[in-house]
């Protein structure tokens, strides 16, 4: 249950922030209905072009900064046993006006 992997153009700059990362996650989602599109940090690498740590060094503070959240998605291993593995989406914002909360 591999999901495609499709390329995100990124900013082509020395720096690569936090922000950067929400806008890669943003946009490899495929449309509204998938807001709960989740990526592993191979598949963020790919997507990216940077390396693990620098993926993984970005999520941790997206996740304290409650913009992220760690999830389990299934995955297929090299022997083709199915397991689960951390998976990164972005969080749901409490404040939506979708519910019609905040609103006057």
């Amino acid at each position: 249950m591999k999901r495609e992997v499709r390329p995100v153009e990124i900013i082509e700059s020395e720096t690569f922030s936090t922000e950067d990362l929400i806008a890669i996650l943003m946009a490899a989602r495929r449309g509204p209905e998938e807001d709960a599109a989740a990526f592993t940090v191979l598949e963020l690498a790919e997507m990216t072009g940077m390396g693990n740590t620098s993926i993984t060094r970005r999520l941790r503070k997206a996740i304290e900064a409650g913009m992220v959240e760690c999830v389990r998605k299934p995955w297929v291993r090299i022997d083709g046993v199915e397991t689960t593995v951390p998976a990164y989406r972005l969080r749901r914002r409490y404040d939506d006006d979708d519910d019609g909360r905040g609103k006057d």
